[in-house]
């Protein structure tokens, strides 16, 4: 699926979805609740997920769809944060520096985002998708037991 996608967005095809954005709560509710649970089990804010969805259901454009998933993830992040918090299962230190230093360079990649062409974002955005499909498919893996 991940592949199928990433050559759209390579391709630069435009959205699945054409015309107004939409958000019927009956479908994002739902939705929200599964990155929810998935992000928290997987320890990822679902980025990818949510950009998908609201690119190619949504019907959201791709820099729209970047900074509203950013919005959720905050969301996410602070209440699985807390759960895991109470469990005492994270590096506290370790989080706080990673968390600075991503902080720190989150406003260039945001900056980056608005600068940066709609089609040659989604297109990056596709280059990324490749990269965590063939990791999923084990390419990594294969590669560097070849080394």
């Amino acid at each position: 699926f991940l592949l199928v996608l990433s050559i759209r967005f390579l391709r630069g095809a435009s959205p699945l979805r054409a015309g107004r954005p939409r958000s019927d709560p009956r479908v994002v509710l739902p939705f929200g609740l599964g990155v929810g649970v998935l992000g928290a089990f997987l320890g990822i804010g679902g980025g990818i997920v949510m950009v998908l969805f609201m690119t190619i259901y949504m019907g959201f454009d791709i820099r729209r769809a970047i900074g509203t998933s950013t919005v959720v993830i905050i969301v996410n992040a602070l209440a699985g944060t807390a759960q895991y918090l109470h469990q005492g299962i994270p590096d506290v230190p370790a989080g706080i520096a990673v968390g600075i230093a991503g902080a720190l360079t989150a406003t260039f990649g945001a900056r980056a985002t608005i600068r940066i062409p709609r089609a040659t974002l989604r297109r990056i955005f596709g280059v990324f998708l490749l990269v965590v499909a063939l990791r999923f498919l084990g390419v990594y893996s294969a590669a560097a037991s070849l080394l």
